[in-house]
This record gives structure tokens, C-alpha cells and sequence, in this order.
């Protein structure tokens, strides 16, 4: 028998019947109807979603994944703050973002769409 985890671990995925989100983890037993595999397609996480918050929460969960759930928010504020310097041999040359660095298009990317 699977143990059952005291939260919902990822990944998390859209269920068969496209308004649910569901794991492979089973979902603690004090929750009833999570474990009807067959008609969603895993153990259901939430059900009747709509497709773009769908979309949404199982990309936040699943991008913090291992993450302090408490750090998510100040993990944001702080890269905004710290942004992308421009570094040769050590030497802060340009204190403002670049735009194309990694870290510059995820902080772009958090902002788009919101």
C-alpha cells in the first residue's frame, strides 16, 4: 500500500475531464472522494477550475516545488530588488536590468498577463 503524504506534493496536472487538477500521490485519507482515479485521472487536488486558473495553479505549484511556501512572495521581491548587474571581473559596470538575462525574463514574465 502507498503511504499518503500530509499534504499534496507535485507534480500537478490538468485531469481527464479538463476542470480538475489532479497528483499521482494519494491524498491524505481524511478527504473523501480524491481517489477516483479513473474518471479524473489521478487523485484530485481541486476540481472544477477553470482552464486559465488551471493553468495558473499548477504551474505555481509545480514551479515551487521543494520551496518554502512562506519565501515564494519575498523570493520575487528580492530578485526585483537585487535585478541583473552587469558583471566584469567583478565590477558592478551597469546597475539597471539587461532584459535578457534568465533572471530578467522571469521577473518580465511574472508581470505579464497579471
Amino acid at each position: 500500500m502507498m503511504e499518503k503524504a500530509t499534504h499534496t506534493p507535485g507534480p500537478w496536472r490538468p485531469g481527464k475531464d479538463g476542470q480538475s487538477i489532479v497528483c499521482d500521490t494519494p491524498i491524505s485519507s481524511r478527504v473523501i472522494g480524491t481517489d477516483h482515479i479513473e474518471h479524473y485521472g489521478g487523485h484530485v487536488v481541486a476540481e472544477t477550475v477553470t482552464p486559465n486558473n488551471q493553468d495558473r495553479i499548477i504551474a505555481c505549484v509545480n514551479a515551487c516545488e521543494g520551496i518554502n511556501p512562506g519565501a515564494v512572495k519575498d523570493l520575487l521581491v528580492a530578485a526585483k530588488i537585487c535585478g541583473c548587474f552587469k558583471v566584469r571581473h567583478g565590477e558592478r559596470l551597469d546597475p539597471t536590468p539587461c532584459g535578457e538575462c534568465v533572471m530578467c525574463r522571469a521577473i518580465k514574465a511574472t508581470e505579464e498577463g497579471v
